[in-house]
């Protein structure tokens, strides 16, 4: 009887312990959680609601070690902080174990490869479903997957997740050409032809393509760039009733239509900045046709990059999430807004409270150009995904984040490592700061979660002291300056 007494006691404290994790993690009506993920040189980003799932980019190249780099540059940061505590009685460390910095220096002059690892690969896979998805998983729907443009750093994972896992998904858009990608062409045949799949190219049409081949697509998009028809260069009013009427293709498609792929809970509203930035617009074709004709200008795919803007309508508070964009991408969105910038209510529309930086913090083409990160998004925390292999962030970048005007100064102390030239197997330095940037080399899971009334609550790996790096900025706070709580 006292065996079974404690059987009971014990499962009952298991089944509390339970029901209160999955409390803790699940997400409220008025919540939105937003997570890039630690896929080291790539980029991917979750945004999850209650009942919904956006995901933003979903790739990785990282140098096959790039696990065992993440793991050395925690081990160093943990010696660092043991070397600053006085200690009774020294030890030496054992011979047979090197050090983190001559395990780094022993990576960075063997790994000659860019192949992405593929046991790497899986783990972030295995990671991401994780976190995401805790039913069963052949149930589970992805809302609108969003790949901002080609480059197989943002892409090389989607197919791999939704196959082996049997996600589906309801709305796939694609920035920049088609001919950017490398998809596998089987995955999107049968996509085009699942029931309730759609899928938007918004460098060809604003619509959903009516198609059920990957050919036809590339067809299509060869015949509207000879005609000089490809879609408009667009993106969303900040006050919808005063966009009328709503942009329009040259299919006959309207902007609003593809803006449904972004319409999620009422307490948040998507914004896209800048669609098809290197679009313009000429004269007619022929005297017989008023139709203008739109052509491409673009000696970069990066600058294609579609930028998001995720609000939370009752704080104010918002992300950027940007892809690869560079300045010419950050000068159009400036000209979308210019106008409204000047007004009482939207001078800070551009604004944001949390940026991913540009480009996994590149200087390169005008990535995070310091004009458009002090002037006019001017963020509050910046948060980085990167690897090791690409010299990201740059020294340059990260000066720039660091001087920014609007940056919380007093996080709990962590690292962020950054490159003294922008290439590979570039030499990197290690920087202690309170400042709110986290990298996810250095951080693991970046995680901003958004609450109607709470305010943003931001986690981020453990501080340089052990304890879990998190803080909250709250809407009073907020209203202040830079105060946390």
């Amino acid at each position: 009887m006292k065996i079974f007494k404690t059987f009971i006691i014990a499962y009952c404290l298991c089944l509390s312990i339970s029901i209160k994790t999955q409390a803790s993690s699940s997400i409220l009506e008025d919540e939105c959680v937003v997570r890039v993920h630690p896929v080291g040189q790539g980029n991917c980003v979750t945004v999850e609601f209650q009942d919904e799932v956006m995901i933003v980019d979903l790739g990785t190249t990282s140098i096959k070690n790039e696990s065992i780099i993440r793991e050395a540059l925690v081990r160093e940061a943990t010696l660092s902080l043991a070397a600053k505590k006085p200690k009774k009685k020294p030890s030496k460390p054992k011979s047979s174990i090197e050090s983190p910095s001559e395990l780094l220096a022993k990576l960075k002059e063997s790994e000659s490869t860019k192949i992405p690892s593929k046991t790497f690969k899986e783990e972030c896979i295995r990671d991401i479903s994780e976190i995401l998805f805790k039913g069963p998983a052949a149930s589970q729907k992805i809302k609108t997957v969003l790949l901002t443009h080609g480059d197989i750093d943002h892409t090389n994972c989607l197919i791999d997740l939704v196959r082996r896992h049997k996600y589906t998904i309801e709305n796939l858009v694609l920035g920049g050409m088609p001919e950017e990608y490398a998809l596998d062409e089987e995955w999107l045949n049968y996509q085009l032809n699942c029931k309730g799949f759609k899928l938007y190219i918004p460098a060809l049409s604003f619509g959903a393509l009516d198609l059920n081949l990957w050919e036809e697509v590339l067809s299509l998009s060869k015949q509207l760039q000879a005609e000089n028809k490809l879609a408009p260069q667009a993106y969303s009013f900040p006050i919808s009733h005063l966009q009328t009427p709503s942009p329009q293709d040259n299919l006959g498609h309207s902007f609003e239509e593809l803006e449904a792929a972004f319409s999620f809970r009422q307490a948040f509203k998507i914004y896209l900045l800048s669609v098809n930035p290197t679009h313009f617009s000429g004269a007619p074709l022929t005297l017989e046709s008023s139709q203008t004709s739109t052509f491409r200008i673009t000696d970069d795919p990066n600058t294609d990059s579609l930028v998001l803007k995720i609000v939370n309508i009752p704080t104010g508070f918002s992300i950027m999430l940007t892809g690869d964009a560079t300045g010419q991408t950050n000068k159009r969105i400036y000209d979308n807004y210019r106008r409204f910038l000047h007004t009482k209510t939207l001078k800070n529309f551009l604004k944001t409270d949390v940026y991913l930086a540009a480009h996994h913090g590149s200087a390169t083409h005008e990535s995070n150009h310091p004009e458009w990160i002090h002037t006019i998004v001017r963020p509050r925390i910046v948060f980085i995904s990167n690897g090791r292999s690409q010299g990201h962030p740059y020294k340059q970048a990260y000066t720039t984040f660091r001087n920014s005007p609007r940056i919380i100064k007093d996080t709990p102390r962590h690292n962020v490592d950054y490159a003294l030239k922008e290439q590979e197997k570039a030499n990197y330095k290690t920087k202690e700061t309170n400042k709110a940037i986290f990298s996810t080399l250095n951080s693991g899971l970046l995680t901003a979660r958004f609450h109607t009334e709470r305010g943003i609550l931001v986690t981020a790996g453990n501080s340089i002291e052990g304890s879990p790096l998190e803080f909250t900025i709250t809407p009073r706070a907020a209203s202040k300056g830079d105060e946390i709580g």
